[in-house]
């Protein structure tokens, strides 16, 4: 993969500076931490199994194996022969759907350490306050499994029953995680549930960077099991992991409180920038107020417009109750007229027979 005149191959290296990469490897099995490179005696009569590792905290909060072998390497090469070292004594099985499963959790540690020459550039200073250490994980996480297509039985359904409760863990975790983000809230994130939340729980709290690659198979028969993978990755999209304004560098790191007091001061000053949250509220009130009055206006405005449409209806009202009348009284006139000249004629019907 990398030709050998490439393999120690380095740009922008600082000459005033030496530099020295360790690789370890180490594995998650049943919730239990092993080291993958660790030298055991063995005894073909009775052979010894491999001890489990524990997790510390430094002084400086961040999660460690303790007693994990790290090995020097000068090139790719040499960090490539760890690795498959490594792999061979990885814990993996034959299954119904795979013939090397996974059987635990393996995880991948390159460090790079950084530390500063003396005056004539032959020997390093022995100051730890000067060196610097940065740390890349590769993780490898087996996939969750359903017995009844594995096959498993005994040993296998244990172990599938860890791998499948650890990234259970783990969901939970992000899941945690993204509604603090998104509601506000405060809830503690269980990362001590699961060996391998807990070992990155300083990732998780804006320590470094985290980067998810999501496998799934394209077959028909997984895709129950790949629309949930699919669906948990959507929801990872969707956590911005808060990081510290004076992020340290794993393995040398300020004081928390230190930390603190450096992220209030960046929040401070980013939020004077923006006009702080009590001018942004006082400017919110001050909108608000003013939306307020002006629709305590307009109803102001709408209660006097009914009022004269109120009066309006009812001089309406009036007037068509005062037509109404005037109309009686026309038709009674005009009746009463009809009369009259009916009369007025019988009377001259009669005059004009008695001239006659």
């Amino acid at each position: 993969m990398i030709k050998p005149e490439e393999a120690y191959k380095a740009d922008g290296v600082d000459e005033d500076t030496s530099y020295s990469i360790f690789v370890s490897y180490i594995e998650i099995y049943n919730n239990y931490i092993y080291d993958l490179l660790e030298e055991t005696q063995e005894d073909a009569i009775k052979p010894k199994p491999p001890q489990s590792k524990i997790l510390r905290e430094d002084q400086n909060h961040n999660m460690y194996v303790a007693g994990c072998m790290e090995v020097e390497v000068k090139s790719a090469e040499e960090a490539f022969q760890v690795f498959w070292k490594g792999q061979k004594r990885r814990k993996v099985a034959n299954t119904r759907l795979n013939r090397e499963s996974s059987r635990s959790h393996s995880v991948l540690i390159i460090k790079l350490a950084q530390a500063p020459l003396d005056a004539d550039g032959d020997n390093i200073l022995q100051d730890k306050n000067q060196v610097t250490v940065s740390q890349l994980c590769l993780v490898d996480l087996a996939g969750s499994e359903r017995t009844g297509r594995t096959g498993a039985e005994g040993t296998r359904i244990r172990e599938a029953g860890n791998i499948n409760q650890s990234l259970l863990n783990l969901r939970t975790c992000i899941e945690i995680l993204r509604e603090n983000q998104m509601c506000g809230t405060n809830k503690m994130v269980p990362y001590r549930d699961s060996k391998v939340t807990h070992l990155f729980k300083n990732y998780f709290d804006g320590e470094g960077k985290v980067r998810m690659v999501v496998c799934v198979n394209p077959k028909a028969d997984d895709y129950e099991e790949t629309l949930l993978v699919m669906r948990f990755a959507e929801m990872t999209q969707e956590v911005e992991v808060a990081r510290p304004v004076d992020r340290p560098i794993c393995g040398f790191t300020p004081g928390r409180r230190n930390r603190n007091q450096a992220f209030k001061e960046e929040l401070s000053r980013k939020l004077e920038e923006r006009g702080g949250p009590i001018d942004r509220a006082n400017t919110m009130k001050s909108m608000l107020q003013q939306l307020d009055s002006n629709h305590m206006s307009n109803e102001n405005i709408i209660h006097e417009q009914n009022g004269r449409l109120l009066e309006k209806d009812k001089i309406i009202q009036n007037n068509k109750a005062e037509l109404e009348r005037l109309e009686k009284k026309a038709k009674t006139q005009e009746h009463k007229i009809d009369i009259l000249q009916k009369t007025t004629k019988i009377y001259e019907d009669d005059k004009r027979s008695a001239a006659a």
